[in-house]
């Protein structure tokens, strides 16, 4: 698994002057330090790939302070910027502003109390609750990795439960179906969208994850899909020392606190000393 750590074992202990810090421990604590300041600054820093849908909000873009999604200009409704969540981008692969049929999806049991289908970008999970066919069904995208796959490993579960691939969809990869909460499936179809083909008109501010595009964002719930790379290949340094000096708080509240005899920690476990 790829490490999205702001800093390595090697630079704390540098840092600590303890060549021999518990290596599990550092781990431990690297990961968290690295959590807090993500959730902190409500982004991640090191370089990933992100596939992502928002939703549109109409209008075009319009510049204003970086924030992630849509952002109202407020003396005139019709103006919105659109700012990435994640940056800066090095890497913009995708930007689709509709939707194309993928599969659609019933399920006939006659007796059921209801059906629905969740999908996620992982599973396609099916219940079917009361009747004959009542039944719980989960099947990974990572096996049945094209539509066409999937529909067949629908249809062979029976439990009333009927998919039909897109025309021209056969080949697309399933995990390209849109997340869907819940959809309900009894004794009607439902029709599970793909992102619609790639817009050629989209300019990027690489730094601040700012886009814009002449003919604006369609409005819609999820209709906007972004494929993309963000993040640092190198950690900024006065980012990982902030992590470092993070790490070194909570290792030194660790090691300094005199009441504690054991606390747990990713495997590393103390406890705290009796009180008298």
């Amino acid at each position: 698994m790829p490490s999205y750590d702001l800093t390595t074992v090697a630079a704390v202990r540098q840092y600590l002057e303890n060549e021999s810090a518990d290596e599990r421990l550092l781990t431990a604590l690297i990961a968290r330090a690295t959590g807090e300041i993500e959730h902190f600054c409500q982004r991640q820093f090191v370089s990933r790939d992100y596939a992502d849908w928002f939703d549109g909000q109409g209008g075009h873009d319009t510049l204003l302070q970086p924030f992630s999604g849509f952002v109202q200009w407020p003396d005139n409704s019709n103006y919105r910027a659109f700012y990435l969540p994640q940056y800066p981008i090095t890497a913009l692969r995708r930007v689709c502003v509709d939707l194309r049929d993928g599969m659609t999806l019933r399920n006939d049991s006659a007796d059921a109390a209801f059906a629905v289908a969740m999908l996620s970008s992982t599973v396609l999970y099916l219940d079917v609750r009361g009747g004959v066919n009542n039944d719980q069904s989960t099947l990974s995208l990572s096996i049945y990795d094209t539509i066409a796959e999937l529909v067949t490993a629908v249809n062979a579960l029976g439990k009333g439960w009927v998919a039909t691939a897109a025309a021209g969809a056969d080949a697309w990869p399933s995990t390209e179906l849109r997340p869907v909460m819940s959809a309900g499936c009894t004794r009607q179809a439902q029709t599970f969208s793909c992102p619609g083909l790639p817009v050629a008109d989209v300019q990027v501010d690489v730094d601040s994850g700012r886009l814009a595009r002449a003919a604006g964002w369609p409005q819609g719930s999820q209709n906007i899909f972004i494929d993309y790379t963000a993040g640092y290949t190198t950690v900024p340094p006065e980012l990982e020392q902030t992590c470092i000096e993070l790490v070194k708080r909570l290792y030194d509240q660790i090691e300094q606190d005199a009441n504690l005899k054991s606390e747990s920690l990713d495997g590393r476990s103390w406890s705290s000393k009796s009180q008298l």
